[in-house]
């Protein structure tokens, strides 16, 4: 079963490693990894020592494989020690105070739009139609375009999902995830968006044509620089990769660039 870990997780971990240092830092995050790499090459290689030989040693000194040893692989302190791991005990809310928070995150979150893997496969269907090979990258950017058009034309959210700011660009997670591990032509999902919504069907294919013959680089350039949703929100949350892009964000700098 695979295992996701999203950038705002892998920055905490590594946050913690640091002793609560929040400061990204790309290339102490590089090194663990390759150390990792390392140690485990090193291990399969290497002979297994007696039971009794690696019992003594586990008693010298931690696992080569363990957080500890390869922190200090890492940090190039031989007597590094991993921060202490503290829980607070949130004290049980009423059954009133619980209705009261789910009532709040309902009207917040509105179910209107289509779900994002729909949207999604249907442009991958558009691409095979047209004989175009699409990324990841430019699906992502279309998506956020679509998206950004539709709710500042229409007034309401074409994708039932929020976009995210991830680090190198507005993200919708559900989509990324689901069609990284499932390949599909996207068929029955247009067939069925069609069928049911005819005039989302139309702006999508309308969109497709105008952006799906640019590079997803270029597509998303534009909506990460200075000044854009992603910036804005990168700036009021920093140290949160998945941070929500606030709709009204989105609306206000779309309304710009298409009137």
């Amino acid at each position: 079963m695979e295992t996701f870990i999203t950038p705002e997780e892998k920055h905490e971990m590594f946050a913690w490693l640091r002793g609560g240092d929040l400061t990204p830092n790309p290339e102490m995050e590089d090194r663990f990894l390759n150390t990792i790499a390392v140690l485990v090459q090193e291990k399969m290689s290497g002979t297994p020592a007696p039971v009794v030989e690696r019992r003594r040693e586990r008693q010298d000194k931690p696992h080569p494989l363990s957080l500890k040893a390869i922190m200090r692989e890492v940090t190039g302190d031989p007597n590094y020690e991993l921060p202490e791991m503290t829980f607070t005990k949130k004290p049980v809310p009423a059954v009133q105070e619980i209705k009261e928070e789910k009532k709040s995150e309902e009207s917040q979150t509105s179910r209107e739009g289509i779900d994002s893997v729909v949207i999604a496969r249907t442009i991958v269907n558009f691409a095979k139609r047209e004989g175009h090979q699409i990324n990841m990258t430019q699906l992502q950017a279309m998506l956020y375009i679509m998206y950004g058009i539709y709710l500042c034309q229409k007034e309401r959210r074409l994708i039932e999902e929020h976009p995210q700011m991830w680090e190198y660009g507005p993200v919708f997670p559900r989509a990324y995830n689901k069609l990284r591990k499932e390949k599909t032509d996207g068929q029955i999902e247009s067939d069925a968006l069609r069928q049911e919504h005819p005039d989302v069907w139309n702006f999508i294919s309308d969109s497709f044509s105008r952006y799906a013959w640019t590079t997803g680089s270029v597509l998303v350039a534009p909506h990460i620089a200075s000044g854009s949703p992603w910036a804005k929100t990168r700036k009021q949350s920093p140290d949160k990769w998945g941070a929500v892009i606030d709709d009204n964000l989105i609306r206000e700098w779309f309304a710009k660039r298409t009137a």
